[in-house]
């Protein structure tokens, strides 16, 4: 059983652990960390997370196999040397990080430590990835034989 933080608990942060948490043997989230403690506390406590103090409370933490981050793209970088520093496996949100520099550094970072490190990059569990396997599933759609997709978002990414 992997012992994960999750760090930012924002719209996505929740969903990351909504998508986990009793539903897997293998991993379960025991600790967390957000800038906006009040926001999350009534979700820590349905989830049986305990809310740390800080970051460094998280990466201080022995009993903590992996952090997961939810967080700023602006942190990603930081983020992930420190948690790799601490001997933390590393599940990080797209992008990764910010420019190619500061990438080779978190990677190499994690090569050091021997630490995993993999950047989340999938709409698996995103209602409507959930919704259209639904209809695939059962044949709403006919036989889908072809398919095309494209993203776009707007807003302050």
């Amino acid at each position: 059983m992997v012992r994960a933080a999750i760090v930012g608990l924002g719209l996505w942060g929740q969903t990351l652990v909504r998508c986990v948490q009793g539903k897997s043997d293998e991993l379960r989230f025991t600790a967390g960390y957000t800038r906006t403690p009040r926001k999350a506390e009534d979700f820590c406590r349905e989830n049986s997370i305990r809310l740390a103090a800080s970051f460094e409370e998280v990466l201080e933490d022995r009993e903590l196999d992996a952090v997961v981050l939810a967080t700023p793209n602006s942190q990603h970088a930081e983020q992930i040397m420190r948690a790799s520093q601490h001997g933390k496996h590393v599940f990080v949100e797209k992008p990764f990080t910010l420019d190619g520099a500061s990438a080779r550094t978190a990677i190499e970072a994690a090569a050091a430590a021997g630490v995993v490190l993999a950047v989340g990059f999938n709409r698996r569990f995103h209602p409507s990835m959930r919704e259209l396997r639904r209809r695939v599933k059962d044949g709403a759609l006919g036989v889908v034989v072809s398919v095309l997709a494209e993203l776009t978002a707007t807003g302050g990414f």
